[in-house]
């Protein structure tokens, strides 16, 4: 007995379809360009936590999250005076 062939229309086929992206316009996310006051306040926050960690480790502080804190705080000081 012969099987018969009958396709169904419910079944999608495992074959890629040969489709290319269309080329658009890209916007400029903030993500990529950053000003320069944005990098300024991040390493200024870094060298904070750096050192706010290092005291936290000497016994100033109770905790980490405490040092993280006061880091935050300081820089929001220092960049809110410009």
């Amino acid at each position: 007995m012969k099987k018969n062939n009958i396709k169904t229309p419910f079944i999608k086929s495992t074959k890629k379809k040969n489709t290319k992206r269309k080329h658009t316009k890209k916007i400029i996310s903030s993500k990529k360009y950053k000003s320069n006051k944005t990098k300024k306040y991040k390493k200024y926050l870094q060298t904070q936590i750096k050192y706010n960690i290092y005291l936290y480790k000497k016994g100033k502080y109770k905790s980490q999250k405490q040092a993280l804190a006061i880091s935050y705080n300081q820089t929001n000081k220092h960049f809110s005076l410009d």
